[in-house]
């Protein structure tokens, strides 16, 4: 790509960024004409010189905790119920249920502002 082909669509996809909705199309079909290729050429070469953001990382991101003996006992009894043949009789929800209710793991948080339990393995 030439620096002012570069240019164009820096321009042009800062235009389609600002403009508002269903404006987008007559931004695109402009500069189809004006640089002589096909919207499908253009919308490529647009993605190639735009800088996007990054995904949103979640809020809980590496807070998430399961002991590890936990995880072994649970790991233990997904392997022991795994028939010859691969079949499992367990999936993971119900091995945890299962080791949750007869009091094996807790598998769960608390917060600490309400002291409420909650089941999920998020957020330790």
């Amino acid at each position: 790509m030439t620096p002012a082909l570069t240019e164009k669509l820096v321009e042009t996809a800062r235009a389609a960024r600002d403009a508002g909705h269903g404006k987008r199309g007559a931004i695109y079909d402009a500069a189809c004409a004006e640089l002589g290729m096909s919207r499908a050429t253009l919308l490529r070469r647009l993605k190639e010189v735009s800088v996007t953001d990054k995904r949103k990382k979640r809020a809980d991101a590496g807070r998430s905790a399961l002991t590890r003996d936990e995880a072994a006992l649970i790991s233990a009894t997904l392997r022991e119920a795994t028939r010859k043949n691969g079949k499992r009789l367990y999936s993971i929800a119900d091995a945890v249920e299962t080791l949750r209710a007869n009091g094996f793991i807790t598998a769960g948080r608390t917060d600490e502002t309400t002291s409420e339990f909650f089941r999920g393995l998020r957020v330790v």
